[in-house]
């Protein structure tokens, strides 16, 4: 007998891994992975790999260990999922990763949750993403994906039929571009005309079914003005329930098309705009498609708000009937006293309804009367803040 198999065997004795099932000993491995598991040798389930030989036999066996993968770089990416993927076997995928290799259109059916740090790359129509349910587009510099393309968006919605959360980066987003020639149509995916009259109205309408969540991340800060909007021309999410995206100013209307579009049970939605004004009627029509509207939230850093939204609140029962927290941010009101006014009577209306209510400015705060106000309706309970906190919650 040699030494290695001695040691091993003397190895096997001493290891209480050794001693149990392999059943239990896997759940042991995956309560070791990291949130994010890493191809290092410092951490599960490399680091497993490294022990022992009737470790590293366990860890092979067990392939929920490799259904996990976060890459930090772009540097031999492929030789990673090469040897990586094949040892999840059947399991459900869930990467991030910056860059699309030929194995995606193997592997592509098993992705449950997907991150991709880099533009939009261009799939081939036949690969399907049938079990993608969180898709998340980012950037480690706002200078890679300082603009995205509406084609490569739509032809990426089109193979994600079960998508239901999306994250894409906040910026802007490019129309004008000519549909690939391999643009084709799913079975699975419903596409209608375009709502546009304009060059863009070739594009069509893809169908999300089961799309929950849509949000944009952080501006960045790189480039200009950011816009999400354009997309929403080209979406129908009958089921979406929360929608946090920028606006520009000639999208409110394009907005309301798309809730006519839709009808979806939208609960919270989240509005950032770069707006000189923000008049109620920009906003009007859209709510009142939103009769389930719970959470609203308005960031409008450099624009001017006026009162009608607050004014409107107060005397319509039939408008966001079902209204619990709005957060507005606006550097700058118009008729400051007038507005702040206006939202002591909206909030004294709604008393028996809304929950919390902040309006952060740096304008000068309200007078005495309406403090007083406010803080009446605080001491029955409800959550207020009016000041100069820019934050987004």
């Amino acid at each position: 007998m040699s030494k290695s198999v001695a040691q091993r065997e003397l190895n096997a004795l001493r290891d209480p891994i050794a001693l149990l099932p392999v059943e239990i000993s896997s759940k042991i491995f995956l309560q070791c992975l990291p949130p994010l598991p890493y191809p290092t040798r410092h951490e599960a389930p490399m680091l497993l790999m490294n022990v022992c030989h009737l470790w590293s036999n366990i860890a092979l066996s067990t392939p929920m260990l490799w259904a996990s993968l976060h890459l930090k770089r772009r540097r031999s990416s492929d030789e990673v999922l090469q040897s990586w993927l094949p040892r999840a076997r059947d399991c459900s995928l869930s990467l991030s990763v910056h860059g699309m290799s030929a194995l995606f259109q193997r592997y592509a059916p098993q992705l449950k949750h997907l991150t991709l740090y880099r533009a939009v790359p261009h799939f081939h129509p036949s690969t399907s993403f049938s079990s993608l349910e969180t898709l998340v587009l980012g950037t480690l510099s706002p200078k890679i994906c300082a603009k995205l393309q509406l084609t490569e968006l739509l032809g990426l919605f089109r193979l994600t039929p079960n998508l239901v959360q999306c994250t894409l980066p906040n910026s802007t987003i490019l129309s004008r571009s000519k549909l690939p020639l391999d643009f084709t149509i799913l079975p699975n995916s419903t596409i209608y005309s375009s709502d546009s009259d304009d060059s863009d109205s070739a594009l069509p309408i893809v169908t999300l079914p089961h799309l929950r969540c849509l949000e944009f991340g952080e501006k960045p800060v790189y480039g200009g003005w950011a816009s999400g909007d354009e997309i929403l021309r080209h979406l129908s999410l009958p089921a979406l329930e929360t929608l946090a995206i920028p606006f520009l100013e000639i999208s409110f209307a394009r907005f309301s098309l798309f809730l006519r579009r839709s009808v979806p049970p939208l609960c919270r939605l989240v509005l950032s705009s770069e707006l000189l004004t923000i008049e109620f009627s920009h906003l009007e029509e859209s709510f009142r498609l939103l009769p389930l509207l719970t959470h609203f939230e308005l960031y409008a850093r450099l624009a001017v708000l006026d009162a009608d939204l607050f004014t409107a609140l107060a005397h319509s029962e039939s408008l966001l009937p079902n209204l619990r927290n709005m957060k507005i941010t606006s550097r700058s009101l118009n008729h400051s006293g007038v507005l702040y006014g206006a939202a002591l009577r909206m909030l004294s209306a709604r008393q028996t309804r809304l929950l919390c209510f902040h309006l952060c400015t740096e304008h000068a705060p309200p007078d005495a009367e309406v403090l007083d106000g406010l803080r009446q309706l605080v001491a029955g309970g409800m959550e207020i803040f009016v000041g100069k906190k820019i934050t987004k919650s």
